[in-house]
This record gives C-alpha cells, structure tokens and sequence, in this order.
C-alpha cells in the first residue's frame, strides 16, 4: 500500500518523498491513490477521471503539489465572490449582459474605436471605415 505524506503549508522544496508506492505497487497507483484522498467527497464526470489518471501519470512529487493545493483550498474554506464575479445561484443574466455591454462601450470609447453595428476597417493609423452593415444578431 502506498506511503502519502502530503505537505500541509506552502511548498518551498519539491516534495519527493511525499508519495511513495508500497511493494508490487506502480507510481501510478500510488499517486491515484493520493488525488483521490484528495477528491474525496467531490463528485466527478468521466473527463474528470479522465485527468485524474493523467495526473496520476506524472511524478509522484508533482501530484503531491497538486493534492497540497486541494487539501488547503478545502481547509481555507468558500472563497468569496469577488468583484465582478461571474455564475453563482445570484447571477442575473441581464443585469450582467447590460454591465458587459456598458464595459464594452466604454472600451470602444477610450480606444477610439467605433460603436455601432458595423463591420469596420482600418488601414494602418488611417480611419475607422465601414465595410458593410450588419444587422444585430448576424454574424460578421
């Protein structure tokens, strides 16, 4: 059976006897066995065991960082929204289409950029002409 002795603070050296596999046992095993101890108790889809036996492919001392990061961020506890945060059950999708598209006139506005529904050009530092109009909603 494997040896895992993950790192519990910030990782200043590589971790190279964090991991270590038991008699008859691959690396790859082991290090499984380590990101699921990590894991436990998160459910996971098929692309996610997918990148588990990835990862469980790597050196052992890789892996433990990895497990060191999900061992902490769980000890750390929810990390609160920050500003501008984007999903979560208090997401209003058109308050938040309205604050992207205003960010995004205020973009075209401070790069000289123009702001209706055109396809534009520009040749070198000459001006912004249009090419064709574009009717809202189609692709340009």
């Amino acid at each position: 059976m494997a040896e895992i002795n993950i790192p519990i603070g910030p990782i200043e050296a590589e971790p190279y006897d964090a991991i270590r596999k038991g008699p008859g046992e691959s690396l790859t095993a082991a290090n499984r066995t380590a990101l699921s101890t990590a894991l436990r108790g998160l459910e996971l889809g098929a692309y996610d065991e997918d990148i588990v036996g990835w990862l469980a492919g790597w050196e052992p001392s890789v892996v433990a960082v990895v497990c060191a990061w999900l061992h902490r961020a769980r000890a750390a506890g929810p990390i609160p929204a920050a500003p501008g945060h984007r999903g979560g059950p208090e997401l209003d999708p058109a308050a938040e289409a309205e604050t992207l598209a205003e960010q995004l006139r205020t973009w075209q506005a401070d790069n000289d950029l123009p702001t209706d529904a055109q396809v534009w050009t520009r040749h070198g530092t000459g001006p912004w002409t249009p090419i064709r109009p574009v009717e809202i909603g189609e692709a340009a």
